[in-house]
């Protein structure tokens, strides 16, 4: 008994092809639910003509294979990632497969690219539209760190992301979320989005600043926290008004850097009502009041008693409306001994002074003449 073995040789170059579809210039680099596409495999190598095949009916609804021409074309009507096997067979019969990919996209387009950022305590709202697809839509958080408590649907073909008071944070954190959007047929279209959440603003001060009448007086107010300012420019975008009251005669309130300056030309104490506005809305007000003294040419004279040392300092007490501009130490004779090196009084309590003088010649009591 016997067996006879027979090989089968192909003479010649085999058939092989790109693993990917080359695209026609007329049609779109995607293919698009509901849009015209086309495409072509491309032999490379084997003997003319080729016959082309989809063995196993896989490829996307709409789509056809041209047995001659290689060329994939249809409007293919669902959206989704497919896979699909195409053969290429040459006049010789040698046969090579691929598996080839698709990924029809749902033909949604998201309009809205970018969100504004949000702060805590500050009421949120942002429009998110998308257009193509077949209406009306629904969205959803799909992935990541979304930090609103609501994403409401609102019409045909936008919706809204609401949140009357959004979580708690102490310093800025940057949250990144995916949504998606879903057409009437099932199909969809995902956009990730990058929205920084600011903690709420607060005062550090101070609540009252004190001056002189026909002395010029600068004070600056400030805050933290909150959207000061923008990201990428680093542009100021505060705003600071008063919103109940009035400042003392002669002063005004820079609207950008919340510093408080002029020249009083009345006395008394003022109270008012600080606002601070950053640029997503959110708003801290802060009840001030301001002191001005008027001058006064009334001489307060004290004395006391000063030890030798380097410098010698003490306090003395008046009454508000006789602020010192001068202080000079006398001995004996009515002359000063020695200058004064630094004059210094409390902006916050107007009835402290404190006085340093140069060093010492000689200890003992001396004289202190305060003009007002």
């Amino acid at each position: 008994m016997s067996a006879e073995v027979v090989l089968l040789v192909a003479i010649g170059e085999p058939v092989s092809l790109q693993k990917h579809l080359t695209t026609k210039t007329q049609s779109p680099e995607k293919p698009v639910r509901n849009e015209p596409y086309s495409a072509t495999i491309v032999p490379d190598g084997g003997v003319e003509p080729f016959v082309y095949a989809a063995p196993n009916d896989d490829l996307p609804p709409g789509m056809s294979l041209d047995a001659d021409t290689g060329e994939i074309s249809g409007t293919p009507t669902q959206q989704g990632h497919y896979e699909f096997v195409v053969e290429v067979t040459d006049a010789e019969s040698t046969t090579f497969s691929i598996v080839n990919s698709m990924y029809v996209e749902g033909g949604i387009v998201w309009e809205t690219k970018h969100l504004p950022d949000a702060e805590y305590h500050v009421p949120y709202s942002a429009q998110l539209k998308v257009s193509g697809g077949s209406p009306p839509y629904t969205f959803g958080v799909q992935s990541g760190s979304f930090p609103f408590a609501q994403l409401h649907i609102s019409g045909a073909t936008a919706g809204r992301i609401v949140d009357p008071n959004p979580n708690t944070y102490v310093v800025a954190l940057r949250h990144q979320f995916t949504l998606r959007a879903t057409d009437s047929a099932g199909n969809y279209s995902d956009h990730t989005f990058s929205v920084i959440l600011w903690p709420s603003l607060q005062w550090e001060g101070p609540p009252q600043s004190d001056g002189l009448v026909n002395l010029p007086f600068e004070q600056r107010l400030s805050t933290r926290y909150g959207m000061l300012r923008l990201y990428e420019t680093e542009r100021p975008t505060t705003n600071y008004a008063i919103s109940d009251g009035a400042l003392p005669p002669g002063l005004s309130i820079s609207p950008l850097t919340g510093t408080i300056y002029g020249t009083p030309t009345a006395s008394g104490v003022y109270s008012y009502t600080v606002t601070m506005t950053d640029s997503l809305g959110g708003a801290i007000s802060s009840p001030m009041r301001s002191r001005i003294a008027a001058v006064t040419d009334i001489d307060q004279i004290y004395e006391a008693q000063i030890g030798d040392g380097s410098s010698y300092e003490f306090q003395v007490s008046h009454q508000f409306g006789g602020v010192p501009r001068s202080v000079v130490v006398y001995d004996g004779s009515g002359e000063a001994p020695w200058p004064i090196v630094e004059v210094e009084w409390s902006m916050v309590d107007l009835d402290t002074i404190s006085v340093t003088t140069a060093t010492v010649p000689a200890p003992g009591q001396y004289t202190i003449i305060i003009t007002g």
